[in-house]
Order: C-alpha cells, then structure tokens, then sequence
C-alpha cells in the first residue's frame, strides 16, 4: 500500500513544475510539500484544497494538450490537401 501512495503522491506533485510553485498555489511553505514527499502523504487537512489544484492543472493541461493535437492534426489535413 505505501508503493502505491508514494506513486499517487508523485503523480500529484509532478503537476507542478516545482515545490516551490505548488507550494505557492496551495499557500503553504516549501518545507511542508518536501514534508509531505518525505512521508508519501498528504495531510488530511490539505486533501481536498490539493486534490482540487491538481484537478485544475490536470484539465489546464489536457485543454492546451487537446487544443495542440487538434491544430497539428488540422496542419497535417491541410498538408496533405496541398499535395493532392
């Protein structure tokens, strides 16, 4: 069960590009995050308030990743219209 915490907690805090960064978003210091990585968990207290930032950076990411597939994909259609 700990594997399995410590791979979820990486997940979450790999959203971030940094401790630093999560740290400020969540409103919390540094120390706390490197606490929370050190102990693979996360307060309960904090749960939800992380849970719900993450959620955030996750469909922030998604959109910006779909939105980049999409106009690569409409390039390659018109790519390959101009060859035919």
């Amino acid at each position: 069960m700990q594997y399995k915490s410590d791979v979820y907690l990486k997940t979450i805090v790999d959203a971030w590009p940094s401790v630093r960064e999560m740290s400020r978003e969540l409103n919390v210091n540094d120390q706390a995050v490197y606490q929370w990585i050190n102990r693979s968990s996360i307060p309960k207290s904090y749960w939800a308030e992380v849970l719900h930032a993450y959620n955030k950076r996750v469909e922030s990411t998604n959109a910006i990743f779909t939105s980049d597939l999409a106009k690569a994909e409409h390039e390659d259609r018109v790519a390959k219209a101009s060859l035919l």
